[in-house]
């Protein structure tokens, strides 16, 4: 994720099914083409079925605009 200032984040939450989880992000202390980084990489317990899609959101403290990158991935268990 990249904003133009380095206190613009405000949170950044993983949704699925109403289900919400508030992700920790940490800020990367490098500042390239005057914007600032931030990384989640956290480990989350989910499960999603059929025709169901997480998703991530994220919200800054000002109307600026900003990028974000998500990659989500996991794996398949099948009930019995």
């Amino acid at each position: 994720m990249e904003t133009p200032t380095a206190t613009m984040l405000n949170v950044v939450q993983l949704r699925g099914d109403g289900i919400y989880q508030f992700l920790p992000y940490v800020g990367v202390t490098s500042n390239y083409s005057n914007q600032y980084s931030y990384i989640i990489n956290d480990g989350v317990l989910a499960s999603y079925d059929a025709n169901q899609a997480p998703a991530m959101d994220s919200f800054a403290t000002s109307g600026a605009t900003f990028n974000m990158l998500a990659t989500i991935s996991g794996y398949m268990i099948s009930y019995p």
